[in-house]
């Protein structure tokens, strides 16, 4: 484990993917139920733009997080070359 925490690019998809676990379990548990008590009227609109949100925000988030991991590698060493 400590051979894979040196690598930052491992640390770094390490911390992205526990910040993303955690973002989506916040979104996909305490979201429904504040909007269903808040605003019991728009269901089916809270349906489809949670549907459209998640989808975009989390195709964003997936390319940034690898961006982000690439470019905190500065040597090349780690990288699998072709």
């Amino acid at each position: 484990m400590k051979i894979l925490l040196k690598n930052p690019v491992c640390l770094n998809m390490f911390w992205y993917g526990f910040f993303k676990s955690m973002g989506n379990i916040i979104v996909n548990m305490f979201s429904p139920v504040f909007f269903g008590r808040a605003f019991p009227d728009f269901k089916s609109q809270y349906a489809y733009l949670n549907a459209i949100a998640l989808t975009s925000l989390g195709l964003t988030s997936t390319l940034l997080g690898g961006i982000i991991c690439d470019r905190s590698e500065k040597e090349k060493k780690y990288r699998k070359h072709s």
